[in-house]
C-alpha cells in the first residue's frame, strides 16, 4: 500500500451544498458536519444513556492536533452498497503535498488536480530546520 501524503482543503460552504444536494439523491443520510472539538482527557462514556457519537466521539480529537483546525462530515448510509461520496471538483479549493511525498505521486496528483479543478492551488510542505514546522511553497503549473 502507497501512502500518498496529500491533504485537502475544502471551500465548506460549497461542500455542505454539495453533501445536501446529494443526500437528497443519494441513499444516504447527511448528519452533521462540524469543527473538530480539540481536548485534554478521553471523552467519558455512559453506556446506560443515548450516545450521541457525533458530540462525544466523532467530533473530538487531542489538543496537540489544534493547529489543523479540522472540520469533520458525518453521513450515514442507508443500504451497503458503495460507501462513496461525490464531492464535486469546484468544492477543493487546496491541495498540500506533504513533505515525503515522491515525485511519481506528487506528478500524479497535480494532473488530477489539473483536470478536477484548475484553479485550485497546490502547495508542496517543506519541513522548517529549526522548529517542528511546516513550510508551505506554492506550486505553480
Amino acid at each position: 500500500m502507497r501512502k500518498l501524503n496529500v491533504s485537502l482543503l475544502f471551500n465548506s460552504q460549497k461542500l455542505l451544498q454539495a453533501i445536501q444536494k446529494h443526500s437528497e439523491l443519494k441513499n444516504f443520510h447527511f448528519l452533521d458536519f462540524n469543527k473538530v472539538d480539540y481536548v485534554i482527557d478521553f471523552p467519558e462514556i455512559n453506556l446506560n444513556e443515548k450516545l450521541n457519537i457525533g458530540e462525544t466521539i466523532f467530533f473530538k480529537k487531542a489538543d496537540s492536533w489544534e493547529y489543523e483546525q479540522e472540520w469533520r462530515v458525518l453521513i450515514y448510509f442507508y443500504h451497503n452498497e458503495k460507501r462513496l461520496l461525490e464531492i464535486p471538483g469546484e468544492c477543493i479549493e487546496e491541495i498540500i503535498l506533504g513533505c515525503k511525498i515522491n515525485k511519481k505521486s506528487a506528478s500524479e496528483v497535480i494532473e488530477l488536480a489539473r483536470q478536477i479543478n484548475p484553479a485550485a492551488k497546490i502547495f508542496k510542505a517543506k519541513r522548517v530546520q529549526t522548529r517542528y514546522e511546516l513550510f508551505l511553497h506554492e506550486l505553480k503549473y
